[in-house]
């Protein structure tokens, strides 16, 4: 769209920003397919430029508007919220741009300025670079230091985008100050970890339907953790699983029989913490799950799998949630539990949690007395669980290839209808075999080998 004014100016900037709109106008419908890839690689490299130089020809705008307090006379609350409304930008955009006009109309950025208006960068480089500069301590560099690490940044900002330029920022006074960079490097650091673990927070919400969403920030250090230990859960490959589920089998396989590559995940992801016929791990069409809902199944798994002995005591007793529910439920019958949290779960789930999550049963009679209250005696020891990943070796579902660690200790007589808590009675399962047997949509059929498979009844 060309630029149209209600009144004619004669300034310059504004005849010039009419002449290359029409321009642009001119060929902004031209075919390209006749383009060829030099052609379209010519094209784009141009484009950013030319991108680049129209934000920095804005930015200058802004900054002599801030600077004549334009909008004062309409009412505006502020040159930004002016701006806004006269080019329908956001005005979080405006006063994004009133704050890097200021910056780059300062003498120490004048380098990157020229840049910007040369093209040489984009605005997001440009943003990076002074950023960094202006991260240098004052105390410990001088004007000269700062110079050396924009041009140092500038040169780079040829090869590297504006993302890559911010962690060359970080390191920059090894290149122009050697000699001051650890001392520098090792106070930030301490003060970035100070500060990030005091603004972590966490908040979660129930949205009524069966699902807590929430929103965290914590240290870098502790993120790295926690994606680490997520990723470990969200890794064994289950091709074999997926592709019995879709044919109302059993096993989960390795990928390399169902054609699928390395590292490949299942229809259930990662089989965390997630009933089986939600389907919550199968992407549409049956694709590869997604990384965020690979670790989002695998929270819920390292959720289940953090046994009540290793969490700190609150009120002299260790942290427990107690899941109440009639004598009815608890035997195999159908119904719901209540969670002491309020929180209502189905019967299967809760009879799957009584295996081994740090979850204490409160079984219920007719008339709501209290008939058994779960012990840690039903869970197995670490003694008795070496034993069986020795003897078993990993999940005993037919074909599945999850290993020892990372399969829960399944009572065959449930111990909701007083089966031992011993070697005998024990059986390994991954995360979704587990659900799966506790489903009481299928039939579990032992084999002399040690293994099972499911059924689905009619």
């Amino acid at each position: 769209m060309a630029i149209r004014s209600g009144t004619t100016s004669h300034h310059p900037v504004c005849d010039a920003l009419t002449e290359a709109s029409e321009t642009v106008t001119r060929v902004v419908g031209s075919p390209t397919w006749s383009m060829t890839e030099t052609d379209l690689g010519e094209a784009l490299v141009a484009i950013a430029a030319l991108e680049a130089q129209v934000a920095a020809l804005r930015l200058r705008v802004t900054a002599q508007a801030v600077e004549d307090g334009a909008g004062g006379t309409t009412g505006a609350t502020s040159t930004a919220a002016w701006a806004a409304s006269h080019t329908r930008r956001t005005r979080p955009d405006c006063f994004r741009d009133a704050r890097v006009a200021a910056t780059l109309a300062e003498p120490r950025h004048r380098a990157v300025a020229d840049a910007l208006a040369d093209g040489r960068v984009h605005l997001d480089q440009a943003r990076a670079i002074t950023a960094a500069v202006d991260a240098l301590p004052t105390d410990r560099v001088d004007a000269r230091v700062r110079a050396e690490a924009a041009t140092f940044l500038l040169d780079c900002a040829a090869v590297h985008d504006a993302l890559e330029l911010r962690a060359l920022g970080r390191k920059v006074l090894e290149v122009v100050a050697p000699d001051v960079a650890d001392e520098v490097e090792r106070e930030r650091l301490e003060r970035e970890e100070r500060e990030a673990r005091r603004a972590a927070t966490l908040t979660m919400s129930d949205d009524g339907h069966g699902t807590t969403r929430g929103r965290f920030a914590i240290p870098t250090e502790h993120g790295d953790r926690l994606r680490t230990l997520l990723d470990a859960i969200a890794a064994p490959k289950h091709q074999r699983a997926r592709r019995a589920t879709e044919d109302g089998g059993a096993g989960c396989g390795s990928g390399a029989e169902s054609g699928a590559e390395p590292g490949a995940v299942s229809g259930v992801g990662s089989g965390v913490g997630s009933q089986p016929e939600s389907g919550a791990g199968v992407a549409a069409g049956g694709e590869r799950p997604s990384m965020p809902l690979r670790r989002g199944q695998a929270l819920c798994e390292l959720i289940e799998r953090y046994l009540v002995k290793d969490l700190p005591r609150a009120g002299g007793l260790p942290a427990t949630v107690t899941v109440t529910m009639s004598l009815e439920t608890l035997m195999g019958g159908l119904g719901v539990a209540t969670l002491s949290t309020g929180t209502r779960i189905s019967a299967g789930r809760a009879r799957m949690l009584a295996c081994e999550s740090g979850i204490a049963p409160v079984v219920l009679g007719g008339r709501c007395e209290v008939l058994d209250l779960g012990r840690t005696q039903r869970l197995f020891s670490p003694a008795q669980r070496r034993a069986l990943e020795i003897e078993q070796g990993g999940c005993t579902a037919a074909g599945c290839d999850w290993p020892p660690g990372m399969c829960h200790a399944h009572h065959d007589i449930p111990w909701s209808r007083g089966g031992p808590t011993d070697k005998a009675n024990g059986r390994l399962l991954c995360p979704r075999h587990h659900a799966r047997i506790h489903d009481p949509a299928y039939d579990t059929v032992s084999h002399p080998d040690g293994s099972v498979t499911f059924q689905r009844r009619c």
